[in-house]
């Protein structure tokens, strides 16, 4: 899901990346060379589109090991072809995190939503069934797709098996990787925001690039650091809900890039006001921390909408903090991750409707 609103907002800024066909022709983009020349490879936020599109050729027969392998050597072979296999570790999650719990409950809270509508539309399809509701339903199918814990532990024994350096992570691979920083390949704008990510490589189109350099971003936005992270800490995100009244009222994806656009405005003001009148200590300046803006946000924010100040503290934020700025997250315990269980196989509906094609 990553920070709502990131790409658009970046895209009307004209922030639009480097356009690059392979990993191995980005050493040019390095700001200098003191950038470890590591690529740090979120396996699920960079190769999505092509796990799912893979597995789900075997969706039917998820059972088979075979078949199973066969998916996993396939997303692997692309990987190889689009990334250098000396110069990149893989990132595989852990177990599920009590910061994401809002993330896991709103994307399990969207399939199921989705999968109501899919049941209802196959009940339709074996009343009276046609070819066009045949394919509505494979692609309603897709949807529901998500990467269970077998197939990262079998992309991971694959990847594993032909020489890829692996590192599965104890929470999430995001985490892993935002402690590490340096060059990060994800399709998730959240990993813009980890403060020693220096620059992201964003699948683009199969076997197509956009590379964003950090330094590029915060020169042409006018942020600090501290400043661009503040920004990825108070949208919409995986951790935590915007906590104000959006600016405008369509719930599509201008919504978010119109509240992003009004987050920076603050952040921006915000800037300009600390940079101004730095705290002075022992004769240094001693500049804002992600702390300090995220404090005179709040504040801004809850005078602007009328909100008593004890009500609305720095706390609102707290699961996004902990990711972004302290790089901590707590193990939730399997017991209380019910998503696999919520949500039903694609295999489940393939099985429904072949039996009434046969």
């Amino acid at each position: 899901m990553g920070v709502h609103g990131t790409w658009l907002f970046l895209e009307e800024k004209g922030i639009q990346g480097t356009r690059v066909c392979s990993t191995k022709s980005i050493n040019f983009l390095l700001d200098n060379a003191s950038v470890e020349n590591v690529i740090h490879v979120d396996v699920v936020g960079a190769f999505y589109d092509v796990i799912r599109d893979n597995f789900l050729k075997y969706a039917s027969k998820m059972n088979d090991e075979t078949l199973m392998l066969s998916a996993a050597n396939k997303v692997m072979k692309y990987a190889s072809l689009v990334i250098d296999k000396p110069s990149c570790i893989l990132y595989f999650d852990g177990n599920p995190t009590v910061e994401r719990t809002y993330g896991y409950t709103k994307s399990t809270k969207r399939r199921l939503k989705n999968q109501d509508h899919l049941e209802a539309t196959i009940a339709e399809y074996l009343k009276e069934s046609s070819h066009h509701q045949y394919q509505k339903i494979v692609e309603d199918i897709s949807k529901l797709f998500f990467i269970t814990a077998e197939i990262k532990a079998i992309l991971r024994q694959v990847a594993i098996s032909q020489g890829w350096k692996v590192f599965t992570a104890i929470g999430e691979a995001e985490v892993e990787i935002g402690i590490r920083g340096g060059i990060v390949m994800s399709n998730d704008s959240d990993m813009l925001f980890y403060p020693k990510v220096k620059m992201l490589i964003r699948p683009y189109n199969p076997g197509e690039f956009q590379v964003y350099r950090k330094s590029v971003i915060l020169k042409k936005l006018g942020l600090t650091s501290e400043a661009f992270t503040t920004l990825g800490i108070i949208p919409t995100n995986d951790y935590d809900e915007f906590q104000y009244p959006y600016a405008i009222l369509r719930h599509d994806g201008q919504i978010y890039k119109q509240t992003f656009q009004e987050i920076f405005n603050s952040i921006k003001h915000i800037q300009s006001a600390l940079l101004k009148n730095p705290y002075i200590h022992n004769t240094i300046p001693v500049y804002p921390t992600v702390k300090d803006y995220l404090e005179c946000y709040i504040s801004l924010m809850n005078s602007k909408h009328n909100i008593d100040q004890r009500e609305k503290t720095i706390s609102i934020y707290q699961n996004s903090y902990n990711i972004f700025v302290l790089q901590r997250q707590q193990i939730l315990p399997r017991s209380f991750d019910y998503r696999e269980d919520a949500i039903k196989r694609p295999s489940y509906f393939f099985k429904k409707i072949q039996a009434h094609r046969e």
